[in-house]
């Protein structure tokens, strides 16, 4: 990013960095699509035969199971994230 960049090359010492993401415009799971003209096209079912469509559900379990992780591990590791915020 520009922030670590700018510290990266001594340019800066201290950053105030954010994102935004808009999903407003986006058809994915949406009612609105096909019927509100601003939400585009939904996906295509061609999509589904070149690509599979997983939830962030379904690919949190393949990381957990692939690495090991464990749910006590993973518990840990929030509430952990939450106490620093």
């Amino acid at each position: 990013t520009l922030a670590h960049s700018l510290i990266a090359a001594g340019q800066a010492e201290v950053v105030v960095a954010c994102g935004v993401e808009n999903m407003s415009r986006l058809p994915i799971g949406s009612d609105a699509v096909g019927k509100e003209p601003t939400m585009g096209k939904p996906i295509a079912r061609s999509y589904f035969e070149h690509y599979e469509f997983a939830s962030q559900f379904e690919g949190a379990e393949r990381i957990a199971e692939k690495y090991n992780i464990t749910r006590t591990e993973t518990d840990a590791f929030g509430l952990q994230s939450q106490q620093r915020a």
